[in-house]
């Protein structure tokens, strides 16, 4: 599968998985938005990070050492920049079979998580004030409009 077409396919999966949830549960639809495009975010701040092209990160002296034929997940300098590099913990997350587990899947347990655990401290006198001025500005503004 082209990683265009994976990312065709993520995006569906996303649509499909937040009009499941349904539009009566706004917040849990809302987490799980923000849980996926946490996984965007990471990946462009990598991304924007830039490639190494140092002599130690391309390892050419690995490649020729390895040969056409080597593997290279038993050379040392792969184990230590695996080990280096930073990875999802919503797409690389391994189940109890050992496999990677479905991104979407981990992404509504979390949300789960999150509703079931989060305790948000209360606002504070001033805080509520503020956001108390801010909805009747909206409604009055609605009212007119």
């Amino acid at each position: 599968m082209s990683a265009q077409s994976n990312a065709q396919s993520s995006r569906s999966g996303v649509r499909e998985s937040v009009s499941q949830l349904g539009q009566g549960n706004f917040v849990q639809s809302f987490l799980f938005v923000v849980i996926l495009k946490n996984i965007n975010y990471h990946q462009i701040r990598i991304n924007a990070a830039g490639l190494d092209v140092t002599r130690e990160d391309m390892a050419l002296d690995v490649i020729k050492e390895v040969g056409p034929r080597g593997h290279f997940l038993k050379h040392r300098h792969t184990r230590k920049s695996l080990r280096q590099r930073q990875f999802s913990d919503i797409t690389a997350q391994i189940g109890a079979d050992c496999n990677v587990r479905d991104p979407i899947e981990v992404a509504r347990a979390k949300v789960d998580w999150i509703l079931e655990n989060h305790q948000p401290e209360p606002l504070g006198g001033a805080q509520q004030a503020e956001l108390t001025r801010i909805i009747q500005a909206a409604e009055r503004e609605l009212d007119d409009g």
